[in-house]
């Protein structure tokens, strides 16, 4: 049996291996449930529509018609947002646009990579996060 050790550095994941090598296989549903996990966005206003202006500009197309909005269970009124990215890298191109007009709108973005460690995005770390994001996901 072959695993890879590189992201399991923390004692809750040593853990976890240990049980996996003593073979109890309980373990491995929730390893792989786990692992799974999906990068999640949440943005946050105190301001009625807000999150919908936002969105629906982000999510404009060249020709001023929306594209996919129906999809992003997002409302006019809506004061809170939450998506799970598959591909991670997508979150840049929406992390780097947030950072870019945050003056604009009055909305708070967090984003979580790891499972229940959710970082608060400013214009002073959305760089930072943004080469993060490709070094940790560089497909």
């Amino acid at each position: 049996m072959y695993i890879k050790f590189e992201f399991f550095h923390t004692k809750f994941y040593k853990e976890i291996i240990k049980m996996i090598l003593l073979k109890r296989r309980h373990v491995w549903h929730f390893v792989i449930l786990y692992l799974q996990m999906y990068p999640i966005v949440r943005f946050y206003s105190n301001k009625d529509g807000e999150i919908f202006n936002f969105l629906s500009k982000f999510y404009k197309n060249s020709d001023n018609k929306l594209k996919n909005i129906s999809n992003l269970n997002v409302f006019l009124h809506s004061l809170e947002w939450e998506k799970e990215y598959e591909n991670p890298i997508e979150i840049a191109t929406l992390l780097g646009v947030f950072a870019d007009n945050n003056e604009d709108f009055n909305i708070v973005m967090w984003i979580c990579l790891d499972k229940g460690v959710f970082i608060k995005i400013t214009p002073n770390n959305a760089d930072s996060i943004i080469r993060y994001l490709y070094e940790r996901f560089p497909y």
